[in-house]
C-alpha cells in the first residue's frame, strides 16, 4: 500500500516512517508542505494521513482542503490532539473520511497501521460495489434492449 504522510513533528515523522513502511508498504514521510504537496500532486496514493496541525495549526484546514483536491478520492485520515479535536468538524465537512486520536504518550502510533487498512479496505470495497452496481445496470439496460428487438409473438 503506498501512503502520503504530512506530519507537523519531526521525531514523530521519523518513528511513523519506521512504522509503516513495513511488508510491502511504501509510505512517504514528510514534515515540508512543499515536498507533500509535490507527491500528492505527482504520484498515486492508496491512503493519505495528515496531521490536523500540519504545517501548523492556523494552515491545517488549508492544508487539508488542499491535499483534497490534489489526490482525489484517495482516504484522507486526521490525526489530532485531544485538545484539537473542536476542529474536526471543518475537516469532516470537507471530506475528511476518518481520524484517529493522538495521545501524549505516542502510543496512537500503534493504531496507524490497523486505521490506514481499514480506510483502504473501506474504500476498495464501496469502489467495488460501485463497480457492481454499474455493471448490474448495463446488464439490466442490455436484457430491456434485447426483449425490445425479439418479437413478443414468438
Amino acid at each position: 500500500m503506498r501512503i502520503l504522510v504530512g506530519w507537523d513533528d519531526a521525531a514523530e515523522a521519523d518513528l511513523i516512517s519506521l512504522y509503516l513502511n513495513v511488508d510491502q508498504n511504501d509510505a512517504r514521510v514528510t514534515t515540508k508542505p512543499a515536498e507533500f504537496f509535490e507527491l500528492a500532486e505527482r504520484e498515486q496514493w492508496d491512503v493519505a494521513l495528515m496531521a490536523l496541525t500540519f504545517p501548523d495549526a492556523e494552515n491545517g484546514l488549508a492544508s487539508f482542503e488542499r491535499a483534497r483536491g490534489l489526490v482525489g478520492d484517495t482516504p484522507i485520515i486526521a490525526a489530532s490532539r485531544p485538545l484539537e479535536v473542536y476542529q474536526l468538524a471543518s475537516f469532516v465537512a470537507g471530506g475528511l473520511h476518518s481520524h484517529i486520536m493522538r495521545d501524549t504518550s505516542g502510543d496512537y502510533i500503534f493504531l496507524l497501521m490497523p486505521t490506514v487498512q481499514a480506510a483502504h479496505d473501506a474504500v476498495t470495497a464501496e469502489r467495488s460495489r460501485k463497480l457492481a452496481d454499474r455493471l448490474r445496470q448495463e446488464i439490466e439496460s442490455v436484457r430491456r434492449l434485447q426483449e425490445s428487438v425479439i418479437p413478443r409473438n414468438i
